[in-house]
């Protein structure tokens, strides 16, 4: 229907499985889709900073007016996100899981074992089990690039709460 050929001749072109050598349209497509993620969250914890920062101008305005540098203030900014990420990451990593386990329950329960070459469910929850063990370092790493994500998405906003003048924070 697609123009697809599914004989013997086009299974050694390049309509092939891919082999080591060759591009990936479902990684493409994971790292596109985990892109716009990251994009979304970075300008979703833009907003809110930039709105929290603009409503404390006065007391940014009041901590540089008695000494408080610019560095200082970045602190300040980055501490805060910093206790929001040390709450939400672990917090979102355990929802993940628990969801990710519920959905994929929910599914393989719809499904015959057999799709997956499977004797029997048990076999299926055993291959599964077998499969998700050792994934931690895959979480610990997408803790990193959330919080470095999270720290580029605040780095404006606390750039703008450093540059904030004392005399246009009290007027």
């Amino acid at each position: 229907a697609l123009g697809i050929r599914y004989d013997t001749e086009a299974a050694d072109s390049e309509l092939a499985m891919m082999d080591d050598a060759g591009f990936s349209w479902l990684l493409a497509a994971g790292v596109l889709v985990v892109a716009l993620i990251l994009l979304a969250a970075g300008l979703v914890i833009y907003n809110i900073l930039k709105i929290a920062v603009s409503q404390r101008v006065r007391q940014y305005g009041a901590l540089r007016a008695i000494g408080a540098e610019k560095g200082q203030l970045y602190t300040v900014v980055s501490v805060e996100i910093l206790l929001l990420c040390v709450v939400g990451i672990p917090l979102g990593l355990l929802l993940g899981w628990l969801s990710a386990k519920g959905i994929l329950s929910a599914a393989l329960s719809q499904l015959s074992p057999e799709m997956f070459l499977a004797q029997d469910t048990e076999q299926l929850q055993g291959l599964i089990a077998a499969n998700s063990e050792g994934q931690w370092a895959y979480l610990l790493l997408s803790a990193a690039v959330t919080l470095a994500f999270a720290f580029l998405a605040a780095a404006p906003a606390a750039r703008f709460a450093a540059k904030v003048s004392p005399v246009a924070a009290m007027s």
